[in-house]
């Protein structure tokens, strides 16, 4: 406060008024502070209430927070549990996946190396089988050789049993005609030219007449077994030569081979002939006539391989055992002959 100074006044009247002045001055003064300190309490009540309100406010919403606080706080642990249960599971998860990609990768190093494998084995087992074609196709070629060999030691051994056979034949017959030579022989001791001579004219009446035509014979020369030359020698009396045996077993063959066919031939000709002309054998004249030209064409053959078998006898043979055998196979061949003929006639009427 301010202290009030000193003044000096010349008379009371004037101190009179000089105080009521300032009396006058305090008073309004304090008015004014009332009038304040009354605004100043409204203004303070008026804050009070909203300060009140706003602290109701604010503690509601504090509430509230506090309460989302809270909630958020339990959702908080349970999304922490939830993410470490996941994380676990993720990273055994993670775990088994790195284990089987590290089995995966394992087992693929394995089958590449196998396939590696596999493709040397496959490269080796075409070289060997490169190598296998080849030697079989070699093997082939030698089996086809061994076997062509085979078909052919066969057929060799087939041929040397027919030969076998035929020369046994021809023993029988041998040992028959040596009987007979040896009977004959008692007979005609006394006249041996007589024998000559009539042999010779047997010859003669058992060739046919054409003689100009020889035939060559098919099959080759040492296709057939002779008989021992020792034994021809000591039945006969007179050496023949090599060639002149084989010869001669050749035109037996031969001729036995032919008639068979011609037979065989004459048989299918007719049977042709009623087949593709039907009517062609309605009559018998014409049958008899179609008959004649397939016999006489077969005759015509036959008598072409037996004057060329005649006259091979008569050239090579000059001994009485040859000449036998020859007059018999040919008494045989026209037997054979006559029997075709007749049965193709027959069959042809």
């Amino acid at each position: 406060m301010v202290e009030p100074t000193a003044h000096s006044f010349p008379s009371l009247k004037e101190e009179l008024e000089y105080w009521k002045e300032q009396a006058h001055k305090h008073q309004q003064r304090a008015d004014e502070a009332q009038e304040e300190l009354q605004e100043f309490q409204q203004m303070s009540r008026d804050y009070e209430a909203e300060l009140e309100t706003e602290l109701k406010q604010c503690e509601g919403r504090n509430k509230e927070l506090l309460l989302d606080n809270n909630r958020l706080r339990m959702e908080l642990e349970s999304i922490k549990e939830k993410f470490d249960a996941q994380h676990s599971e993720a990273f055994r998860h993670i775990s088994t996946l790195e284990d089987d990609l590290a089995e995966t990768k394992a087992v693929r190093d394995h089958l590449q190396k196998y396939i590696r494998e596999l493709e040397q084995s496959n490269d080796d087992l075409e070289r060997t089988k490169r190598a296998t074609i080849m030697s079989l196709e070699d093997f082939e070629q030698r089996m086809n050789h061994v076997i062509e060999r085979n078909a052919f030691l066969e057929s060799e051994l087939d041929e040397k049993e027919n030969l076998l056979e035929s020369v046994q034949r021809l023993k029988d017959e041998a040992r028959d005609l040596r009987q007979e030579l040896a009977v004959r022989q008692k007979e005609r001791r006394p006249s041996s030219s007589l024998g000559k001579d009539s042999d010779r004219s047997e010859m003669r009446c058992s060739s046919p007449p054409n003689l100009s035509i020889p035939i060559t014979p098919s099959k080759p020369v040492g296709s057939y077994m002779t008989p021992p030359a020792s034994s021809i020698h000591s039945l006969t009396g007179t050496p023949l030569t090599t060639s002149a045996r084989i010869s001669a077993l050749n035109i037996v063959g031969e001729l036995l081979r032919k008639v068979g066919q011609s037979k065989g031939y004459l048989y299918n000709r007719l049977l042709v002939y009623r087949l593709l002309v039907p009517n062609l054998f309605s009559c018998s004249s014409c049958s008899s006539s179609c008959a004649t030209l397939a016999s006489r064409a077969e005759m015509e053959d036959l008598n072409l391989d037996l004057t060329w078998f005649s006259i091979s006898c008569n050239l090579a043979f000059s001994s009485l055992f040859w000449r036998s055998i020859c007059c018999r196979a040919l008494s045989f061949f026209w037997e054979v002959l006559r029997s075709v003929c007749s049965s193709l006639f027959s069959c042809s009427t």
